[in-house]
């Protein structure tokens, strides 16, 4: 699915959340990539994030365990197909999602 960030909205800014520049650490490795996934892309070496994410729509997702860092789940069934509708509309040949979609409410779910 389409890539991102936080600086220039289009997978090629990068942004130290820590710091406001350069690369940030990895966090850890302990969530497994899978359906729905939210991850923080890396420049495939590691402890080089910078605020560029992806949602993986891909079923078999491990080949990139232990490379980029996942950091959450598209939560419920209505968002998951928000998502695949999104990505049946497919993206340009530079990857640029044809329809533009803007995430204006997110946070943390509290465990009950």
């Amino acid at each position: 699915f389409g890539r991102c960030d936080v600086v220039n909205n289009d997978g090629t800014g990068k942004y130290n959340i820590y710091s406001g520049d350069g690369y940030f650490d990895d966090e850890n490795f302990k969530i497994r990539h899978a359906q729905y996934c939210l991850s923080m892309k890396n420049s495939d070496e590691p402890n080089t994030n910078a605020s560029q994410f992806y949602i993986m729509t891909a079923d078999d997702a491990e080949f990139l365990d232990g490379k980029n860092v996942v950091f959450g789940y598209i939560a419920n069934k209505a968002s998951q197909e928000l998502i695949d509708d999104l990505e049946e509309e497919g993206c340009s040949l530079t990857g640029k999602p044809k329809v533009k979609a803007v995430i204006s409410k997110c946070g943390i779910l509290k465990k009950k």
